[in-house]
């Protein structure tokens, strides 16, 4: 058997950018590049003291109208880059799809919100209304749009990354096969590489461990909030007839939970799929040398 059947193809392990694509496109990044530049324009018109007052504040109201559009027109990206790439997820999954259901129909509520604002900008008179406006925004963002975008963009993140997992496992398979047909030829000793093939499975089987904790943990916080929006607030009379008693203690014995951010759950399952990587850099180079 040639010695070229047993060489681990180079594509085996060259290292992948493990890091996704972004989950919004070129012209999100465009919109948010406009946005910086309105935003340093702002700045300057503050700054020049060339102009009289009325000149100045007249400019400075031309300028925060455009900040509050190219941030606009930023958000209602971001919206359009969400909906097309959770709209192409494929799931026959209950909790997911009901995820999805309320996600999507929260992008359009909120596209709907953008749109609006556009449509009254250049009808701004006053710089107090322009800054009544923008708090208006910021307000909706810090009420419930921050919150839910990152957890919409943090599942799609983890859907991308199931894709990477998909690869590294059928990578893995790959090698294990070319590693047996090395040792059938006697070029190695049966079992040679087997605690670096078990190595880089387990760093391959925590991505995936944590990858299902970070979905989990998304999906069983969009479900609370569901529930908690559903349920009437207790009345008074309700909560003063709650059972008291043992209180304290009940609270005490029990331990704070710990704070999940899914975020970086995501973070190391990347990293653990660049471990296993770098594992079979190590096989291949040993291979090499074996073969030479």
């Amino acid at each position: 058997m040639k010695k070229t059947n047993f060489i681990i193809a180079a594509g085996l392990v060259s290292l992948i950018a493990f890091f996704p694509k972004p989950v919004l496109g070129a012209e999100t990044k465009a919109n948010a590049e406009n946005l910086t530049t309105s935003v340093n324009q702002l700045i300057e018109v503050k700054d020049d003291k060339s102009m009289s007052d009325v000149e100045r504040l007249a400019k400075e109201l031309e300028a925060r109208k455009q900040v509050v559009k190219d941030a606009l027109s930023l958000s209602l990206k971001e919206i359009s880059g969400l909906e097309t790439s959770f709209k192409a997820l494929k799931t026959k999954d209950e909790r997911v799809s009901a995820f999805q259901k309320s996600s999507l129909e929260y992008l359009e509520s909120a596209k709907a919100f953008y749109g609006e604002q556009a449509g009254i900008v250049d009808k701004l008179a006053s710089m107090d209304e322009i800054k009544a406006l923008a708090q208006k925004i910021k307000d909706y963002r810090d009420e419930n749009y921050n919150k839910k975008i990152e957890r919409i963009t943090n599942f799609i993140l983890l859907n991308q990354i199931d894709g990477l997992i998909a690869t590294a496992e059928t990578r893995w398979q790959k090698i294990d096969s070319d590693l047996k047909k090395l040792e059938r030829g006697a070029f190695v000793s049966p079992g040679y590489f087997d605690a670096n093939m078990q190595k880089a499975k387990k760093y391959i089987n925590d991505a995936i461990s944590l990858g299902a904790d970070a979905k989990e943990h998304i999906l069983k916080d969009f479900e609370t909030e569901a529930l908690t929006e559903e349920s009437a607030p207790l009345t008074t009379t309700e909560i003063t007839t709650a059972p008291s008693e043992n209180t304290a203690t009940a609270v005490n014995e029990e331990p704070t939970p710990k704070v999940v951010n899914p975020k970086e759950l995501a973070e190391a399952s990347l990293t653990n799929l660049k471990s296993s990587y770098d594992v079979f850099l190590q096989i291949s180079q040993s291979v090499k040398k074996i073969l030479q």
